[in-house]
């Protein structure tokens, strides 16, 4: 399970949590994959992803062929609606922060290799249905509110 960003295809895949089997959702922007036991959502996939994420972001994510050398998240997809950030956490350990107008990306201080990043005012910045599938309140697929 790693994140990645596939130019030639224009598809970011952000995983939140690993899963045996997995049920895909299609939504207008990609697909939201939720666990077939559980219906907690387990990754995202963004098409044209060029034109819904930051390209600071989407340039650091590793390709598809160099991703399988990373890791799966350490740690959930996590938004916080109170402050508005999202953030995911590739990796464990110390890492070095580069500040850009919409967030953080975290790297590994001595090998430069991709640990996590924050998305400020994530609200405006991520899809609305990828936001609310991260919402702490939200309710899986089939399960009354």
């Amino acid at each position: 399970m790693y994140a990645y960003y596939d130019p030639q295809a224009d598809i970011a895949w952000l995983p939140t949590r690993s899963s045996k089997s997995v049920v895909s959702e299609e939504v207008g922007w990609g697909l939201i994959d939720h666990d077939e036991e559980t219906d907690e959502v387990v990754a995202f996939e963004i098409w044209a992803a060029s034109r819904r994420l930051p390209r600071t972001l989407l340039d650091a994510l590793p390709g598809p062929r160099n991703s399988r050398n990373h890791p799966g998240p350490t740690k959930p997809l996590h938004y916080d609606p109170e402050i508005d950030i999202a953030s995911i956490c590739i990796e464990d350990g110390r890492a070095v922060s580069n500040e850009y107008p919409w967030g953080l990306i975290d790297r590994d201080e001595d090998t430069n290799r991709l640990m996590g990043f924050v998305i400020w005012k994530a609200s405006a910045v991520l899809p609305a249905e990828m936001i609310d599938a991260l919402r702490p309140s939200h309710k899986p697929r089939g399960v009354p509110a």
